[in-house]
C-alpha cells in the first residue's frame, strides 16, 4: 500500500483567514467558521502524528491471495528524521546574552525565569510538533502564583498547546498578522473555548459536541491585560508542512520493499523439498508441513 495519504497531507496545513470585526456578537460565528477549517487540519495532523509513532500505511495492507505470508515491516525514518532535526536545532537551551553590561542583572533574572519554567523543554516540544505537523503553538501567560506582596514570584507560565485543540485566525492583509487565537477542551457535557485578541479575552461554554452550532453558548468577554495575544503560531515553514511529509510516498515504498524482502526470505525458508519417484520412510513422509518434504510417485514417461 503506497501513497495512501489523506486530505491535505503532502501540501501543508490550511491557514484560517477572517477580517470580520471581533466582538461578543460575532465571536461565535467567527469561531464556528474557523473550526470547520481547523477540523480538516486535525484529520491531517492525526495522520502525521500516527505516522511519526510508527502507525504507517504498510500495516494496513491485505495479505496476497496466493500466499498467507504477509510481513509488515515499518522502517520508521519519519521518527528518526524529526528527532535528528529537532535535536540539531534545539539540542541545547537558548542562551540570553546582554549586549551591554548595565543589563547584565536583568538578563540574569530573565534567564533564571526561563530556566525555572523549563523553557528549553517546552521549546523542544513545540519544535517536535512543528516538525511533524507543520505548525505548533507556544503559549505565554502571567503566572497565577502571587506572593504576599502581590507580585508574581515567577511572572511567566510557558506551555506547549495541543495542536489538535488550538488554532489561530489570521488577517488576509499584508503580512497576515494573527487576529485571534483559540484553544479549547471538552468534558462529557460541555466544550470550553478560550479565545484571545491583543485586547480581548473570550471564554465560551458550549453545550454539545463543540461545534458551536447549538443555541446554548455562554459568552464571557474580558480585557486582555497583557496587551498582546499570548498564543503564538510556530510555523515550520511558509507552507505549514511537516519535515517528512513530502517524503511519505518514498517512506511507504521503503516499507513495502522491506516487507516484501522479509516475505521472500520466509517463502524460501518454508519451501518444500520435492522428491520424485523415491520412496521415503512412512513416518518421515507423513507430515509434509513439519518436515517440509513432499514425495511424488508416478510412472516415468516413455
Amino acid at each position: 500500500m503506497i501513497g495512501n495519504m489523506i486530505g491535505n497531507v503532502g501540501k501543508g496545513r490550511r491557514r484560517i483567514f477572517d477580517d470580520r470585526e471581533i466582538n461578543k456578537d460575532t465571536i461565535i460565528q467567527i469561531l464556528f467558521d474557523a473550526l470547520n477549517i481547523h477540523r480538516l487540519n486535525v484529520i491531517d495532523m492525526k495522520y502525521l502524528i500516527d505516522y511519526y509513532k510508527g502507525n504507517q500505511d504498510i500495516l494496513k495492507r491485505a495479505a496476497p491471495s496466493t500466499s498467507e505470508i504477509n510481513n509488515k515491516v515499518v522502517l520508521n525514518y519519519a521518527h528518526s528524521s524529526v528527532r535528528d532535526i529537532v535535536g540539531y536545532t534545539f539540542g541545547k537551551p537558548v542562551q540570553i546574552i546582554p549586549r551591554k553590561s548595565k543589563y547584565r542583572k536583568d538578563i540574569k533574572n530573565l534567564s533564571d525565569i526561563f530556566e525555572y519554567e523549563n523553557s528549553s523543554t517546552v521549546d523542544n516540544e513545540v519544535a517536535t510538533y512543528a516538525a511533524i505537523c507543520g505548525i505548533s503553538y507556544l503559549c505565554t501567560l502571567p503566572s497565577k502564583d502571587i506572593s504576599s506582596d502581590y507580585m508574581p514570584d515567577v511572572p511567566l507560565a510557558i506551555s506547549n498547546l495541543d495542536v489538535l485543540s488550538t488554532f489561530v485566525i489570521q488577517s488576509s492583509k499584508i503580512g497576515n498578522p494573527v487576529r485571534l487565537s483559540c484553544t479549547f477542551w471538552t468534558d462529557k457535557k460541555y466544550t470550553y473555548f478560550t479565545a484571545f485578541t491583543d485586547t480581548q479575552v473570550f471564554r465560551i461554554k458550549s453545550q454539545g459536541n463543540g461545534t458551536l452550532s447549538g443555541t446554548k453558548n455562554e459568552i464571557q468577554e474580558d480585557v486582555n491585560i497583557i496587551g498582546l495575544n499570548p498564543i503564538q503560531l510556530v510555523q515550520n515553514n511558509n507552507f505549514l508542512m511537516g519535515d517528512f511529509e513530502v517524503a511519505i510516498s518514498v517512506l511507504d515504498a521503503l516499507n513495502q520493499i522491506a516487507s516484501d524482502s522479509v516475505n521472500d526470505v520466509e517463502n524460501v525458508i518454508k519451501s518444500l523439498l520435492v522428491i520424485i519417484n523415491s520412496e521415503l520412510d512412512t513416518s518421515e513422509a507423513s507430515n509434509v508441513k513439519k518436515n517440509r518434504v513432499l514425495e511424488l510417485l508416478g510412472t516415468p514417461r516413455k
